[in-house]
């Protein structure tokens, strides 16, 4: 059939890709830009979405489906890509030392500071995408604020609890930094496989997978031989988990032993990070486990 062009989300900028820790850009010409090179493409046929391939070197590709990417670079597969969204609205970015907080909504930007003693807000002028940023501008006759809002992991100066955005406030001639966006969304949307427990690997073959549900705040998945469920909580300080319920199957010796031990430091996890890999680390006094992303099948 013909070939449709990927729907770009700013032409100018292109298309931003973030592919576990590494960020990517399709631009218009169509050219792929990893770490700094740029790689020109080409349309080739594909069963279903889009893909391009080097015009010098096929085994760099982009393969488009739904907004989400596979992405190969000389032949180094990059884990799987979304669309790096601009954040929505209203959105929450805060910082400490001294306590501010920012919101922005569709027409307007509050800024308390001084742990609530001063408020300003001020209208909404425009919104702009400067690569994988986000800028916000606002002002009035008397100030102005700009807040850059990036897809990077920002982790609370207090708590170490991570964040999805990094967030660069100017009021006037003053810059505030802080983190934005709500830490549950690095947890949901996607299926973890877990492939480190306590820094001793799995067995091989064998499959430990976290899935969260924001809407009723459980946690489901395989835990080595049995599906589990249970509850989990998560505040401004720390992620923790109930006790979860799982079938009752009987498998082979060592992954009986590699289940109890998931479920032993999955009951003591106090807190969790996103590693510079994109890797999901959940620690706790009984241990540390380690997993990436898969992205949900599409329905």
């Amino acid at each position: 059939g013909p070939l449709r062009l990927i729907p770009f989300t700013a032409a100018r900028f292109g298309t931003h890709f973030t592919c576990g820790p590494e960020q990517v850009v399709l631009d218009a010409s169509p050219r792929l830009i990893v770490s700094g090179t740029a790689h020109d493409l080409v349309p080739v046929p594909a069963a279903s979405g889009v893909r391009l391939e080097g015009v010098e070197d096929p085994d760099t590709w982009i393969h488009e489906k739904g907004g989400e990417a596979l992405i190969s670079v000389a032949g180094r597969e990059l884990p799987p890509c979304r669309i790096t969204p601009p954040p929505s609205l209203p959105f929450r970015a805060y910082g400490q030392e001294p306590g501010w907080h920012v919101d922005i909504e569709q027409d307007r930007i509050t800024l308390v500071t001084g742990y609530g003693a001063q408020t300003l807000t001020l209208p909404l002028l425009h919104t702009g995408q400067d690569g994988p940023r986000t800028r916000f501008r606002a002002a009035d006759a008397g100030h102005r604020l700009v807040v850059a809002v990036a897809p990077d992991i920002c982790r609370d100066s207090m708590s170490g609890m991570p964040h999805p955005y990094t967030v660069i406030l100017q009021r006037d001639d003053e810059t505030l930094n802080g983190c934005g966006g709500e830490p549950l969304s690095l947890l949901t949307d996607r299926e973890w496989v877990i492939e480190d427990l306590d820094g001793q690997g799995i067995v091989d073959q064998s499959r430990i997978t976290l899935q969260f549900f924001a809407q009723d705040g459980r946690v489901a998945g395989t835990a080595s031989c049995n599906r589990y469920h249970g509850g989990f909580t998560l505040t401004g300080e720390n992620l923790t988990f109930q006790h979860p319920a799982s079938t009752l199957m009987a498998c082979h010796e060592a992954l009986m032993h590699q289940e109890q031990t998931f479920f032993r430091i999955l009951a003591a996890v106090t807190g969790f990070d996103i590693d510079a890999t994109g890797a999901l680390v959940l620690s706790g006094p009984e241990g540390t486990m380690k997993g990436h992303a898969e992205p949900m099948a599409s329905p």
